[in-house]
């Protein structure tokens, strides 16, 4: 019997925490997802054997870290399935977080665990799923409802989408900028940016901006649909572990746009703007945080140009847009969850 560990913290993980399980009853295993840390006393009374979806910080999930030490130190099969957007703080690292068993969303995610002295079994990208996707396919007229309910006409601007919080890694201020550039070059064009509350700060006064208060509220169908819906989604991040929603967008045939982010290179088929330079942060969140986080820096007038180049391209409907949509959309579906976790799976069999 599989455990899947996860947390309410973060939409991503549990959505990846989702479609592991998805594939584990596929493959005839009983499985049960928890929101929440659970105990190795717990996992050998039920017999369980367990994969942990977190983010390795030695400060805010100690606790997971060791969870999954104390699983290898006391015979229960156990992997982290492990993200993190930088180097950990050596002051908060301790031997004994090295003794667990790490698995890697990303090739970048593995330099950076290694280089913190925490060693890696071997990188298994996340996966899309392919039955998710299919529905969001024929229920895009809920996401042009949602984008018209918002107040944007899908058929006289290019809707420009962005679903994030409002972590600064995730470059919401940065993309407001890009808004304002945008605006002297294209007036139609409207973003569209699904948030949090705070998010919302920094689009106030901006008239091609939209913003929503909905991360974390919408269900998947309707968020796909509304990056489906969209003519482009940009990704402002200036930090990733992987980037799901950059994959989810190629896999809908969406022109995505965003930062050439290192673990994006290793999948990613979209425009990508160059990196001028990464400066390393220790605190980027509302509470303490045993990650020294990499935001990667862009220019934001190419990012804006980027995004006006690709919107004519749309408007044209130019071949460079139609070779995108097949070549995106079939690499994409390479990395179906079906054909990505079972291999994660396997670790702890």
């Amino acid at each position: 019997m599989l455990a899947i560990v996860t947390s309410n913290r973060a939409v991503s993980l549990q959505n990846v925490a989702t479609h592991i399980a998805k594939v584990a009853k596929l493959m005839g295993i009983d499985v049960t997802v928890y929101e929440r840390l659970v105990s190795i006393a717990d996992l050998k009374r039920l017999g369980r054997f367990a994969i942990i979806v977190q983010q390795v910080d030695p400060v805010v999930t100690p606790n997971y870290m060791l969870l999954n030490r104390n699983c290898v130190k006391y015979g229960v099969p156990c992997v982290f399935y492990a993200t993190t957007e930088g180097l950990l703080d050596v002051k908060h690292i301790h031997a004994w977080m090295a003794e667990g068993r790490y698995i890697a969303v990303s090739n970048y995610v593995r330099e950076k665990l290694e280089e913190s002295g925490i060693p890696v079994e071997d990188v298994i990208h996340h996966g899309v799923d392919m039955e998710e996707v299919e529905h969001a396919r024929k229920n895009i007229h809920l996401g042009e409802k949602y984008i018209l309910n918002a107040g944007i006409d899908h058929s006289k601007y290019i809707v420009v989408s962005t679903i994030a919080r409002s972590l600064p890694r995730k470059g919401l201020w940065w993309l407001a900028k890009i808004a304002k550039e945008v605006a002297k070059m294209d007036s139609q064009i409207k973003f569209l940016v699904v948030t949090d509350d705070h998010g919302l700060e920094h689009f106030r006064g901006l008239d091609n901006v939209v913003a929503k208060q909905d991360f974390g509220k919408l269900y998947r169908a309707l968020e796909l649909a509304i990056i489906g819906a969209s003519h482009i989604h940009a990704v402002p991040s200036l930090g990733e572990g992987f980037g799901l929603l950059l994959l989810e967008s190629m896999v809908l045939g969406v022109p995505v746009i965003h930062a050439d982010l290192p673990p994006t290179r290793e999948f990613s088929t979209g425009w990508r703007v160059p990196v001028v330079d990464v400066v390393k942060f220790i605190q980027t969140l509302p509470y303490r945080s045993g990650v020294i986080y990499e935001h990667h820096l862009y220019r934001v007038e190419e990012f804006a140009k980027t995004i006006v180049e690709v919107a004519e391209m749309v408007r044209n409907n130019d071949e460079t847009v139609k070779q995108y949509r097949q070549k995106a959309v079939e690499r994409a579906s390479e990395m179906d969850i079906r054909n990505m976790y079972p291999k994660l799976i396997k670790k702890v069999l």
